[in-house]
């Protein structure tokens, strides 16, 4: 497999993980949610059963319903609340494993995105290749020598005008200086 189909791969499972993720955030999100407000409606209800316990220990305590009768409906109270404790507990350990399984995905994505980000220079063969042939040419001897720049003239020619009488033409050779360093 080359260097491009391992990257093309490797984005497409990113990518397909990225989605994963975000869809498995938004469902653990939704499902916190909804066990949050089951643990609100469970706790109104459990202090809603304790206050019908309290009024109902307060009555029992002046003498309106035999001992036997309220003994029953407490217990049929703590059954209820007892369930409801469960059921509490439930949805609690629910959230800390969806928790840890999205800290695991969120892992998996780090890592996914650190291994697409960097080449594998080792592993792809073009990379050998060319370093390869790098070495070869830096071990190479040179072919020929270089061929040394040639000179430039220091003087040209150049028709300058002097004031000479009209009748003689005149060509003066003026040194000129080309270096400029």
């Amino acid at each position: 497999m080359d260097a491009h189909a391992e990257l093309a791969d490797l984005q497409n499972r990113f990518h397909l993980l990225e989605g994963d993720r975000k869809a498995f955030y938004e469902q653990s999100q939704l499902t916190l949610k909804q066990n949050k407000e089951v643990c609100d409606t469970l706790r109104a209800e459990n202090k809603d059963l304790r206050m019908a316990l309290s009024s109902l220990t307060k009555r029992g305590s002046h003498g309106g319903e035999s001992n036997a009768m309220l003994d029953a409906e407490s217990d049929k109270i703590e059954v209820k609340l007892a369930l409801l404790r469960k059921r509490q507990n439930q949805l609690q350990d629910a959230n800390r494993n969806k928790d840890i399984a999205m800290a695991v995905l969120d892992d998996e994505l780090r890592d996914l995105q650190r291994s697409s980000s960097r080449p594998a220079h080792e592993a792809n063969p073009l990379m050998r290749q060319i370093r390869t042939l790098e070495n070869r040419l830096d071990k190479a001897p040179p072919s020929r020598p270089p061929t040394p720049p040639l000179p430039l003239p220091r003087t040209l020619a150049v028709p300058v005008p002097v004031p000479v009488p009209l009748t003689l033409p005149l060509a003066v050779a003026l040194p000129l200086s080309l270096d400029r360093r």
